[in-house]
């Protein structure tokens, strides 16, 4: 595996694309802007009917796909986090399932009518309530979901003047009950995005629409939408360009598949015969290939240097100029100090081109994030790391355009810890992470976030501090947090995802997360919904779960913050590398230490992960670690298969497991690494078959390192995995039962 030929200069807290729900923060510094996205390019539609990709794949990277991947997982959470209300020419969910629920399919308590005298409704029509100061009628939308998971929520309604400013949408999901505000006056007529939730299959979840307003305006019921679906190509709607997206969204337009994007935005704004709107925006993103290097911004050209003909309103132009020229300094200083100081600044250009000449009623440029056929730039652009920094950038310019010496949002907070406390409290700590290039953008307080699941989340509670102590939690439950950083400009993304179950602080088990790679894909990798989310104490949580006797308890802590809590109260670890390796270190030299230390004084380790051996060896730094502690030795990157199974000589624990399957879990392996036993160890498991290279060496009452990750396993496999695990290692799990009293002769008044 080889590392990037650059390197980050400015180490970024891991990002949770964990359910925040998407929904514009109402106190923040974009509370009242809405941002319109153009991310390109997508699947398109010939005039013969057939579709076609309108960029090819070069350098493992396809501009069709990676710009609304950039846009899907920081840019928009970014923006509506800041408050931005935020809309786009292409599906923003990679959620495939999708399912409509009309308003006749709705339904009803108190009075609603049934009306079709205004045009744009879905369907056959439409039914309106009048608003009131309390709940005196709902429209329930119920879907019957083919599958648990994410799911973007669209509303559609008929905009007027007479349309309340504030229907409350309440969306039931599995992280509990979260509203939703929309004014229905304007930009209606379409399916109007409301946020993304956690669903379980089947009819659990919905949303409910009361008439409960501030303003006594009528109250819109027409239909839901859920999901983002597949498109007509075949493909997933979200890689599907614009002109068939917004089509399906209930745009209809004649343009092509550029110049609907700019359209749409227009549209949005109260159309062409509108003024400039100073709360609008918009921003065009893609990658060159022309054969460069570096980023550049394109603004309209409005009759200077010949590019177009003069058609922006007075003062627009200026306006506009100075908004391309923020957001391309926002991303070169960004990418210059936290990235690559060598990074190509093409500047401000002007252009013809229709996406930015049809902006005619707000702010609007197009960046030219960096060119996918340079070797170089085209790492950058595959990396996290630089979509991060290149969307927090991005955010950055619009913010300071729109709103000048509004202050920045945090980044996410790291050093996730929790611990149990016993009788049902948990303890939950983290750390702040200071912005070099932002040093006000720190936070002032915390949201903390709760699930029990790991993937729908509350709303969440407010903390002033660093910790806080949750309480009246039941033992065995399974509890997951997050946390995100506030200030005056909005919250920050998401921690990663911490899970632990309640239990007695006796014997815990301790979860250690030090899986911080992200990875992403071009379209040949289908697995979109099961990419690396830096919330993997899922998976463990829910295979170690079942295991636990009564009342034992899983503690969790992010490897960063390992050394600020005591290992060896903890008789066994759960150590998550996944693919952790060909960038960061699995175990750098100060936890290989800590490891040794732990295991010298009885405790007992599980490490997973894909490239644990390359990395301590033939990367060195490790050998020695790998070697002598952990009884392993490392024969080679890749064991060219995707299961493992038991041998002959397999420990009786293991011998029983089926043949497992690590290409049907969590997410795509690369390369699982190819183990031996040595002295003092034994080959737990092989790959494919009893001939093959080793997949897992084992230590009988002290270790077990396996070349696959645990998370990978599809869910029955890992739990039968992590109860032999639990079998060989044995470690005395929970807290030791209470003793009879001693001596006889004693009964009540004996003796």
């Amino acid at each position: 595996m080889k590392c990037p030929p650059w390197i980050l200069l400015v180490a970024l807290s891991g990002v949770s694309s964990a359910d925040q729900h998407l929904r514009s923060n109402p106190n923040a510094a974009l509370s009242g802007k809405t941002v319109v996205m153009s991310p390109s390019h997508g699947r398109m539609q010939n005039d013969n009917g057939t579709w076609r990709w309108q960029r090819p794949i070069v350098n493992d990277i396809q501009e069709d796909i990676h710009n609304n991947e950039l846009f899907i997982e920081y840019l928009q959470r970014y923006l509506v986090n800041a408050g931005a209300t935020v809309e786009s020419v292409r599906e923003r969910s990679y959620q495939t399932a999708e399912v409509i629920v009309d308003e006749s399919q709705a339904t009803y308590s108190g009075t609603w009518t049934a009306s079709s005298s205004t045009r744009g409704y879905y369907g056959s029509g439409y039914r309106y309530a009048g608003g009131a100061s309390a709940v005196t009628a709902s429209a329930t939308f119920q879907p019957n979901l083919p599958r648990a998971g994410h799911y973007p929520v669209y509303a559609w309604f008929t905009h007027g003047g007479n349309r309340t400013r504030g229907a409350r949408y309440r969306v039931h999901h599995t992280g509990g009950v979260t509203e939703v505000t929309v004014d229905q006056s304007v930009m209606g007529n379409h399916w109007r995005f409301l946020g993304d939730f956690h669903f379980d299959a089947g009819t659990a979840g919905k949303v409910v629409l009361v008439n409960q307003t501030s303003d006594n305006g009528v109250v819109i019921a027409d239909g839901v939408r859920f999901g983002g679906g597949v498109g007509p190509s075949g493909e997933p709607r979200w890689r599907e360009g614009s002109k068939a997206f917004l089509t399906y969204k209930g745009f209809s337009s004649a343009r092509g598949e550029v110049t609907i994007r700019p359209e749409y935005a227009v549209w949005l704004a109260g159309g062409y015969a509108g003024t400039w709107r100073q709360d609008f925006a918009y921003i065009s993103l893609h990658t060159n290939g022309g054969g460069g290097t570096g980023c550049g911004t394109y603004v309209y050209g409005n009759g200077r240097s010949g590019k177009g003909t003069q058609s922006y309103p007075a003062g627009l132009q200026a306006a506009a100029d100075a908004y391309g020229r923020r957001i391309q300094s926002e991303i070169m200083r960004s990418v210059q100090g936290e990235v690559d100081p060598t990074w190509r600044d093409r500047g401000v250009l002007l252009a013809n081109f229709g996406e930015v000449r049809e902006c005619r009623t707000m702010v609007g440029c197009l960046i030219e994030l960096g060119f996918h056929d340079h070797v170089d730039d085209a790492a950058k652009l595959r990396s996290p790391e630089f979509r991060h920094v290149a969307a927090r950038a991005i955010y950055k310019g619009v913010l300071r355009s729109l709103v000048p010496n509004a202050t920045v949002v945090p980044l996410p907070p790291e050093g996730l810890t929790i611990t149990n406390l016993g009788g049902g409290a948990v303890r939950v700590s983290w750390t702040p992470v200071p912005d070099p290039l932002e040093p006000l953008a720190m936070p002032d307080r915390y949201t903390l976030y709760t699930s029990p699941n790991g993937f729908g989340f509350d709303n969440g509670q407010t903390v002033s501090g660093t910790s806080a102590t949750l309480t009246g939690l039941t033992p065995g439950q399974a509890l997951f947090v997050r946390v995100a950083g506030v200030n005056a400009g909005g919250e920050s993304l998401g921690s990663r995802v911490g899970g632990v179950v309640v239990g007695e602080p006796k014997n815990a088990v301790l979860l250690v997360d030090g899986f911080d790679r992200l990875y992403r894909h071009t379209r040949e990798v289908a697995n979109a919904l099961g990419m690396f989310r830096y919330d993997d104490a899922i998976e463990h949580v829910a295979a170690l779960r079942p295991n636990l006797p009564a009342n034992a308890a899983v503690d969790f802590v992010a490897n960063e913050a390992l050394r600020a809590i005591d290992p060896n109260a903890h008789s066994l670890t759960d150590w998550i590398l996944g693919r952790e390796g060909s960038v960061d270190r699995t175990f750098d030299p100060a936890e290989q230490g800590i490891v040794t230390s732990y295991l010298a004084g009885g405790g007992r380790l599980l490490a997973s992960g894909t490239e644990l051996g390359w990395d301590l060896e033939a990367r060195s730094g490790g050998a020695a670690f790998l070697n002598a502690t952990l009884r392993a030795g490392y024969r080679g990157d890749d064991a060219g298969t995707r299961v493992a199974q038991p041998g002959p000589g397999s420990p009786v624990e293991f011998a029983g497991l089926p043949v497992l399957a690590f290409d049907r879990g969590r997410y795509e392996l690369a390369s699982p690494d190819v183990f031996a036993a040595l002295t003092g160890g034994e080959a737990l498991l092989r790959y494919d078959n009893a001939g093959a290279g080793v997949a897992a060496v084992g230590r009988r009452g002290a270790t077990v390192v396996a070349g696959f990750p645990v998370e990978a396993l599809p869910q029955a496999q890992r739990r039968q995995f992590v109860k032999s695990v639990l079998d060989y290692l044995a470690p005395p799990l929970g807290p030791p039962p209470p003793t009879s009293p001693g001596g006889g002769g004693g009964g009540a008044g004996g003796g």
